[in-house]
């Protein structure tokens, strides 16, 4: 198994985080690399969409496979699981939320498992933990408030 892990802060309540993380449809709005088709609830068969550069591949490529809810509960917990074949490839995928005085503690885990992981360790070790960093930062980005622009002219 190869597994990476962040946490974060999120300065907003964990009930805005979870109904975030479980609108499916807007996710092409956020997340930089999948996107989750279905019905958010635990055991429910769901579309898993990646496109990103693949290992060993340098241009974008696109994935397109079933997972399953593992985990739901709300607004503590969410999961899913997709896999290639019950050897060949699997990732599980997990959040976990907490009260924090700034708003949201997530914790993101994201484990690769398989064949196919095993051959590629070096590859997914390396980019696993920054891809979960580049999720996490962009889910941030919905509830940081950006100031407004200064003006320009004279002073």
């Amino acid at each position: 198994m190869i597994a990476a892990e962040n946490e974060i802060a999120i300065p907003a309540r964990p009930e805005a985080v979870w109904e975030v993380l479980l609108d499916f449809e807007r996710y092409p709005s956020w997340h930089p690399f999948i996107e989750l088709v279905g019905d958010p609830s635990l055991g429910a068969k769901i579309e898993y969409r990646y496109t990103g550069k693949m290992l060993g591949m340098g241009r974008l490529r696109k994935m397109h496979s079933f997972a399953r809810i593992t985990a739901l509960a709300a607004p503590i917990e969410f999961a899913w699981r997709m896999s290639m074949g019950s050897f060949l490839f699997r990732i599980d995928e997990s959040y976990r939320l907490e009260r924090h005085p700034t708003g949201t503690r997530l914790a993101h885990r994201v484990e690769y498992r398989g064949v196919v992981a095993r051959l590629w360790r070096a590859g997914i070790t390396s980019r696993a933990h920054v891809m979960i960093c580049e999720t996490d930062t962009a889910l941030r980005a919905r509830f940081v408030k950006r100031p407004p622009p200064r003006k320009r002219g004279r002073r």
